[in-house]
């Protein structure tokens, strides 16, 4: 166990797949992508980090990212920037290189969590 992590507890341990668009692909499929979709960064494999997707944001539109990636310190809030250069910036890092883009699309919870509800309450 990495030593940082030794005093954590329950940390999930095991082999987990992500399905990810690779990086190389992803401009041809930007288009495609629903706004609201959930963009998750994918790294290379890294024996010495507990995680391989870094970052998550919000794909808003066609044309912008909102997201974790970006942030303004100095006023506290997420920063959005064109999807291209989104996409540039994660593909420049060496130190730990970005693989591909995992993305997810919500979905409206309501009605099952209103089963639950009614469940919990008999």
């Amino acid at each position: 166990m990495l030593q940082r992590l030794a005093n954590i507890h329950n940390i999930p341990d095991g082999k987990y797949h992500v399905r990810y668009l690779p990086l190389d692909e992803l401009r041809s499929h930007v288009r495609s992508i629903e706004p609201g979709t959930i963009i998750m960064v994918v790294r290379e494999h890294d024996p010495n980090r507990i995680v391989r997707i870094s970052h998550m944001g919000r794909h808003p539109d066609a044309e912008r990212v909102d997201g974790a990636a970006r942030f303004d310190r100095a006023r506290a809030r997420v920063i959005e920037v064109p999807f291209g250069e989104y996409i540039q910036k994660q593909a420049s890092f060496k130190h730990w290189k970005v693989v591909g883009f995992a993305l997810a699309h919500p979905v409206d919870a309501a009605l099952r969590v209103s089963q639950l509800a009614k469940s919990a309450s008999n």
